[in-house]
């Protein structure tokens, strides 16, 4: 399951057995509003990792109970999951590339598969991403996942 909770005034990210951080709330002295600062972990944003303002709150209390479930941190967690999953997918198909390919049909290669199974995560929808987040805690699982995956998308 994914999750978003405080740190501070700082909001980390969680989902499987990975955490990073969301982002941060910081106050504005002059207008005495706070906004709540986004990371582009995923750099789709072109921000190489820097931050880009997301929802602004009348208060830091309002801030703690409204920014972990306010629309641009979820958009900016639900980036970050996906992409967590199809790497971590990837790593544990090259990781266990020798146990998956003799469940295979013969002709697979592992780049072809690659490139089906980060297609088919790309279009998944956020319950099931998050259902593939928690297989991924599993090596078993997950390499189980990648052969039904596979064959089912290989003609297998």
């Amino acid at each position: 399951m994914s999750s978003i909770t405080w740190k501070g005034n700082r909001l980390i990210q969680h989902v499987g057995e990975h955490d990073e951080e969301l982002g941060y709330v910081q106050c504005d002295e002059n207008s005495e509003k706070c906004f709540l600062w986004l990371k582009d972990t995923c750099g789709v944003l072109g921000l190489n990792g820097g931050d880009i303002r997301g929802d602004e709150f009348p208060s830091m209390n309002a801030a703690k109970q409204k920014a972990a479930s306010s629309p641009s941190a979820f958009i900016l967690h639900y980036l970050w999951m996906r992409n967590v999953v199809k790497r971590e997918t990837i790593r544990a198909l090259d990781d266990h590339w020798d146990e998956i390919s003799p469940n295979l049909p013969h002709d697979t290669s592992k780049d072809d598969l690659r490139h089906k199974i980060l297609r088919y995560l790309e279009q998944l929808p956020i319950d099931e991403i998050k259902a593939w987040a928690e297989k991924l805690k599993d090596v078993y699982e997950i390499v189980s996942t990648i052969i039904t995956l596979a064959n089912s998308s290989m003609g297998g």
